[in-house]
C-alpha cells in the first residue's frame, strides 16, 4: 500500500497463525505475533509482488515475493506457518516449494513443530470509548514511562492504536500538545494519510503524558526506523501544518512553536488555507 490505495492479499497454499483475533478482543494464536513479526520485521516498507490465484469471501489469495524470495514459503521454513491445500482457485506456484520449507521446518523440530509449544500471547484492549475507565485505571501505571509499542492503526483526530507487547496492552493514543484534527476538515485527512503513508506498522517510542475524558492517552510518540532515526511524529505534523499546537497548552515545547511558525510563515498546510 502506499496509503492512497490498498489491496490485501491471503497467503495461499499456508496457513498462518493468527495475531489479534477478532480485532483484538479475542487474543491470538499460538506464535500468531511472532508470524505476524516475522513479516513486518522482514518485508515491511518494501517492494512486494503479489501473483493472485483465488478469490473467495472478498479475499484473494496470491503467492507474494520480495526481490526473489517467495514470502509464502518462507514463512513455512521458519516453523511459522503450515502449508494448506487451497480451499478456493489453485495451488500457489510454489506449492511443491512451500511443502518442502515445511518439512524442514518440521526436521529442525522449530515454530509450530517444536516439541513443546508457547502459550498464546493475552491482549488487554482498551482502545475502545466504551473501555474509558478502564484506560483511566492503567494512567497511573503507564504514566512517565517509555514504552515500546507498535503503531497498529491511525485513526480519525490524529490518534494511534497501538499495541505494548511487554504488556499485552492494546491502546488509543493522541499527541500530547497538539490539537486534535477534525476530519470534516480535509487537512484532518491528510494528517491521516500522511501518518498512514509513514508510520502503520511502525516501531515506536511512547511516553505516555496524560489522559483525555474519552479514555484515549495524549503521548510524546517517537517513530524508530530501521535505519535508527528517530521521527518525533507531531514534530513532523506540525513542520507540514498538518497538526497546530492546542491553544490550551500554556507552555509548549520551543522547537514546537518555532517550527510552527515557521509553516505558517512558508503558508504550509492549514496555515495556507485562506478560507480557515
Amino acid at each position: 500500500t502506499n496509503g492512497e490505495e490498498k489491496h490485501i492479499y491471503f497467503l495461499s497454499s499456508v496457513k498462518v497463525p493468527y495475531f489479534f483475533y477478532n480485532g483484538g478482543g479475542g487474543g491470538a494464536d499460538v506464535l500468531g505475533f511472532e508470524a505476524r513479526e516475522f513479516l513486518r520485521n522482514n518485508y515491511h516498507g518494501k517492494q512486494i509482488r503479489a501473483v493472485p490465484n483465488g478469490y473467495a469471501s472478498n479475499r484473494d489469495y496470491a503467492t507474494l515475493y520480495c526481490g526473489s524470495v517467495c514470502i509464502n514459503e518462507e514463512i513455512c521454513r521458519v516453523g511459522l506457518s503450515k502449508h494448506s491445500e487451497p480451499f478456493v482457485g489453485s495451488p500457489s506456484e510454489r506449492d511443491s516449494q512451500i511443502k518442502a520449507a515445511e518439512e524442514e521446518a518440521k526436521n529442525k523440530k522449530i515454530g509450530l513443530f517444536a516439541d513443546t509449544l508457547p502459550a498464546p500471547i493475552t491482549i488487554t484492549d482498551i482502545s475502545q470509548f466504551s473501555m474509558k475507565s478502564k484506560a483511566q485505571e492503567y494512567f497511573s501505571e503507564l504514566q512517565g514511562k517509555t514504552l515500546n509499542v507498535i503503531i497498529e492503526h491511525v485513526a480519525a483526530g490524529s490518534k494511534f492504536h497501538v499495541y505494548i507487547p511487554d504488556r499485552g496492552l492494546y491502546i488509543r493514543t493522541g499527541i500530547n500538545g497538539l490539537l486534535p484534527s477534525s476530519m470534516k476538515d480535509k487537512f484532518g485527512n491528510e494528517a491521516k494519510l500522511f501518518c498512514q503513508q509513514n508510520f502503520m506498522q511502525c516501531s515506536a517510542e511512547i511516553n505516555i503524558q496524560e489522559i483525555d475524558i474519552s479514555g484515549s492517552f495524549l503521548s510524546e510518540i517517537i517513530v524508530l526506523t530501521k535505519d535508527n532515526q528517530r521521527i518525533n511524529i507531531g514534530k513532523e505534523l506540525i513542520k507540514k501544518g498538518l497538526a497546530e499546537i492546542h491553544p490550551k497548552i500554556s507552555a509548549a515545547d520551543p522547537e514546537l512553536v518555532q517550527l510552527q511558525k515557521e509553516a505558517i510563515a512558508n503558508g504550509l498546510g492549514i496555515w495556507g488555507d485562506k478560507t480557515r
